[in-house]
Formats: C-alpha cells, structure tokens, sequence
C-alpha cells in the first residue's frame, strides 16, 4: 500500500510540475538557458562486467570520449569500474587507504586544471551517521587494453561534512565546478528533499571538523537517488526510481534561486531501480544506469526547443 501511495503521490507531483512548466515555457525569456527537450531514450549496451552489480552512481569520463565510470552501492570494496558506450569494461580501480561504508553518488569535474572524480559515501539509511564523506581521486589513464585488472589509485583531498540540522539520508550528489560548490540532495519517503551545498575547501578535514553543509532548498518530489550538474553549471538533472526533473540555472542566478523555481519534466527510461544518472561533458546528453542487472547504458539525447 506505501508503494502505491508514493508512486500515486509522485504520479501527482510530476504532473503538477509539467503543467507549471508549459505555462512558464511560453513566456520564458529567449537570452536565458532553456530546458533542453530530450528525445526518446535509446539503450546503448548492457554493461559486460559482471562485478558491477548495483550500479549506484555514473560519471562521464574528462579524459576520454564514450567512457563511463561506475561504482556499486553499499558491500563493495572502494573500487570504480570505467566502461564505454558498448557497455566493454575498460578498468578497475581500487581507492587506496579508503573505506566503502555506502557509496551513493560520483561526479567528474575539472578542478584546477586537473580531470577528477568525486565519489560521494553519503548513505545513511538509518541517519545516525554524525559524518559522511567525499573522496576526490584524479581520473585514471586507461592503459589496460583488457580492462580486467584491479590496479591501486590513490586519494587526492578528503572531506568530510555535516549537516547543519542533523542526519539525513542521501543519494544524490552533483559539484558545481564554476564556483566549486557540492550540491546534496535527501531521500525522503514524501515530497520535500532538503537541498543542501557547501564550498568545496582547499585541503582534507577530519571527522573533528566537518564541513557544514547548509540547507538551501526544497524539492517538489520524493525518493531522489541520484543528481548531476552539467559542467558549464547551467544545468542540474535530478532522477527518482522512475522519474526526472531538470533544473536551469542563469549566470545571475544562485542554487538557493533555482531549486525555489519549478524543474523542467524529463521522460527517463524505464530501470528497475534508477540511482544514477550523469551529464555528457557537453551538458546536451543525459545517461542512466540501473542497480538491478543486467545493467543497461541508456543515453538520451537532449536539444534546445
């Protein structure tokens, strides 16, 4: 009965949300970023490494064209898988000196200069977690033609945070790297995920001094597995289990701004339990996994109206 009320109450809120949306598309104004329009999805391969087995976040590769990275949810080692659009593993890499307590979320970026991926341990099912934490790790260079051996990768920078009103659940993770900002979003069994941001700090911290990560807005659905920020920052993409919403964001603009707006509806594909998504490099094409297997590569492509 709770499935079908959230699924119901979902149902609602996308539809509130699409029809708030046609309203508001016609009078927007042409100098701003516009909600792409996203055409059908179209399944690219089913991903071949049979270690991937919940994939739970999904990054698109700074370094080379049609590569993927991927990590599993909660039970893994600190490993993440990179794959290209054939679904073909291209690497396996183990984060050194780290522990998986529930990876949730993963972003790519370019920080100062230099390809990295952000991995996101922000689960807390239970939200007793005082502390989660990010792990950035440069890129790898894939220099294993095989792609099957599980070769070391050390940390770059360390950062543990806290949320300024206690504990929370979350899944859904997305950096801003033009003005270096993370960006966290809850999962709630209702409508009404708390966002929350801080500044990317300049060195690791510790578990005595988190960084405080502050609530900045609400959004207008529940059950949000996953995000991603497209690299121009002009873009932030937020899937459920079943559904997508896009959010548009103009140079003058904040995220406190954006998130208090309305998202654009996304017509994502059908996954048997959709906790990822990510941006191309372009921040024009939307991709998604699923955690069931076998584990498909979706792409949709996005165009301006």
């Amino acid at each position: 009965m709770l499935t079908k009320q959230l699924t119901l109450t979902s149902f609602v809120t996308s539809a509130q949300i699409l029809l708030i949306w046609l309203c508001t598309a016609i009078g927007a104004n042409p100098s701003e970023p516009a909600h792409l329009r996203y055409l059908k999805p179209k399944k690219l391969a089913t991903l071949a490494n049979s270690m991937i087995v919940e994939s739970s976040g999904l990054a698109c590769s700074r370094l080379e064209q049609n590569v993927f990275w991927t990590h599993n949810d909660s039970g893994d080692e600190a490993r993440i898988y990179a794959f290209d659009r054939r679904g073909k593993n291209r690497g396996i890499f183990l984060i050194s000196n780290v522990s998986a307590q529930d990876w949730e979320d993963m972003a790519s970026l370019v920080l100062d200069g230099q390809p990295c991926l952000l991995l996101a341990d922000v689960g807390d099912n239970l939200a007793r977690r005082k502390t989660c934490v990010l792990y950035l790790v440069e890129e790898p260079v894939l220099l294993d033609p095989a792609g099957d051996q599980i070769q070391p990768w050390p940390v770059l920078q360390t950062i543990h945070f806290a949320y300024e009103d206690g504990s929370h659940n979350c899944e859904a993770m997305g950096f801003d790297e033009t003005n270096r900002t993370v960006l966290l979003i809850t999962k709630e069994s209702i409508a009404g995920s708390g966002v929350y941001s801080f500044t990317w700090p300049e060195v690791s911290n510790s578990t005595e001094k988190p960084v405080i990560a502050r609530r900045i807005g609400t959004t207008h659905f529940p059950l949000v597995t996953a995000m991603d920020i497209s690299s121009d920052g002009q873009r932030a993409i937020v899937a459920t289990y079943g559904l997508a919403f896009e959010y548009v964001r103009s140079p003058a603009e904040s995220w406190d701004q954006v998130f208090a707006g309305e998202p654009g509806p996304v017509i994502a594909p059908f996954r048997r339990q959709g906790e990822s998504v990510c941006y191309c490099t372009e921040g024009t094409t939307l991709y998604f996994t699923s955690e069931k297997r076998p584990t498909p590569l979706f792409e949709l492509l996005g165009e301006t109206p």
